[in-house]
């Protein structure tokens, strides 16, 4: 049970987020709604595969499969709201970057 609601907490925030990177780039309304599921569905495949007790995935195994989800998604979401795949993909992949990592990485380089 705590599992499950890690997972939605962290697809709402994940979503949260996706709707914040959405709304630099100024899109059509009907576009928060799907960038919010697209962030939340991505960002909760990748705590899934982070997270479980099965199989471990690392951190870039599991971002790039969330990645390709949202990749997927985006396609068909693009089709229902008549709005460009780039509308959704990049707000949706902006919270995936892994902050802390990439600011180690930067600040050790």
């Amino acid at each position: 049970m705590d599992f499950l609601f890690s997972i939605l907490q962290d697809a709402f925030f994940g979503g949260l987020a996706g709707i914040g990177f959405a709304s630099i780039s100024n899109p059509p309304k009907n576009a928060y709604k799907y960038c919010f599921i697209i962030s939340a569905v991505g960002h909760a495949i990748r705590f899934i595969l982070m997270n479980n007790d099965y199989h471990h995935f690392g951190l870039i195994a599991a971002s790039f499969i969330a990645a390709l989800a949202i990749g997927f998604m985006t396609v068909f979401m693009a089709r229902k709201a008549k709005c460009p795949p780039e509308t959704f993909s990049f707000p949706s992949l902006l919270p995936m970057i892994p902050g802390m990592y990439a600011y180690r990485t930067v600040e050790a380089w």
